[in-house]
């Protein structure tokens, strides 16, 4: 772990050692561990920001209390559960902060106290509905505005390979903007719902991708939809806008 010399000392019960921090990432809690079972906290003050140096699964609790970075320099599991404080902001492989990175941050747990915004810069933020969840109780991304910039990337991907009712597969609940990308996966072998985009995408001009069994039914009104810059549809996937086929 490195600690700006500019901050107190933390002291921490891990297998890092405290150094002193380059001026250009004050503030930069630097991890470079392969399973990292430590919480990590973002204030604003001692910790602003993190940075994974390579893969890593995180398994303890990320909390932002104050906006800052998550920066991946490979790809890295957060199974422990996320928490961004409402009217702040996470950025994820920000380009403008701290060390630079690009890999895929999957998130894989149900942070649905989590009221804060997500900003994806670069790189992938993977969003995982697990087996026998639902999206209207599990949101692995809290339920904050997702902001994804051009260069970035939010991959949802439901999990669940039975049907426990209806046409359900997991809606997104975050209202999703930016001029990046947005790619809807399926671990299954039918077809999804509309994922609840109508509703959700605000003048996102970015690019949709559906991805391998992916069903979008795209309900009511098309001014959002019409919006995106760029549809790409993969076999086996399918949009349909207005009403369903009998």
């Amino acid at each position: 772990m490195r600690v700006s010399q500019f901050c107190a000392i933390l002291f921490l019960v891990s297998a890092f050692q405290v150094s002193t921090l380059q001026a250009a990432v004050e503030g930069e809690l630097e991890i470079s561990d392969a399973a990292y079972s430590g919480d990590i906290t973002i204030d604003g003050s001692a910790v602003k920001g993190v940075h994974f140096t390579g893969a890593s699964t995180a398994s303890g609790q990320v909390q932002a209390t104050e906006s800052g970075w998550f920066n991946a320099g490979g790809d890295v599991l957060v199974s422990g559960g996320m928490n961004i404080s409402s009217g702040k902001v996470l950025t994820f492989n920000s380009t403008t902060q701290g060390t630079p990175g690009a890999g895929m941050v999957t998130l894989t747990g149900n942070n649905a106290s989590s009221a804060g915004g997500i900003t994806i810069d670069a790189g992938t933020v993977k969003g995982v509905i697990p087996q026998g969840s639902s999206s209207d109780t599990y949101k692995p991304l809290g339920t904050g505005t997702v902001t994804i910039n051009q260069g970035g990337t939010f991959l949802w991907t439901n999990t669940a390979t039975s049907k426990t009712g209806g046409d359900s597969g997991g809606d997104i609940t975050n209202t999703i903007t930016g001029t990046g990308t947005l790619r809807l996966e399926i671990g299954k072998t039918y077809g999804n719902s509309s994922y609840g985009l109508n509703t959700k995408l605000s003048d996102f001009t970015g690019t949709l991708e559906l991805a391998n069994f992916t069903r979008l039914y795209w309900s009511g009104s098309t001014t959002e939809l019409n919006k995106v810059g760029t549809i790409m549809v993969e076999s086996g996937a399918e949009l349909w806008t207005g009403s369903l086929p009998a």
